[in-house]
Order: C-alpha cells, then sequence, then structure tokens
C-alpha cells in the first residue's frame, strides 16, 4: 500500500508547528488520482510524505501543490 500526505509548517526545518493540510486515500495495486483542497491553512513549507509497505511496494507519484491566495 502508499500513503501520502501533505504536512505544512511555519519552520524551515519542520522541529515545531507542523500540520497535516491533506491526506489521500491509501493505494493499493491500480492506477489512481485524486484532487484535494486543503480545509487548513498552509504555511509557508510544505512536504509531501509516504509510507509504503507490503512486499511489492514499488509506486511512482506525483503530487503538485498550489496555493491560491
Amino acid at each position: 500500500t502508499l500513503d501520502v500526505t501533505v504536512e505544512t509548517s511555519t519552520s524551515a526545518t519542520f522541529a515545531s508547528a507542523v500540520t497535516t493540510a491533506l491526506t489521500f486515500a491509501t493505494v493499493t495495486t491500480s492506477e489512481t488520482s485524486e484532487f484535494k483542497d486543503s480545509a487548513v491553512s498552509v504555511n509557508r513549507y510544505n512536504r509531501v510524505k509516504y509510507v509504503t509497505t507490503g512486499e511489492s511496494s514499488a509506486y511512482t507519484l506525483v503530487v503538485t501543490f498550489g496555493h491560491y491566495r
């Protein structure tokens, strides 16, 4: 499986004030795409985190992130 989240922070090192802005649906074996709007205010610094589990956990992923002002 593949689990993807986008986190936001006021710190470039993500040492404090880290908030999960987006959580995507867990991916298993099929191709998928998903569009999300964040319900939280995003900060200056953002990062994508992903976790893979299972014997055959080879995934290719693309995350694009835009900020509307």
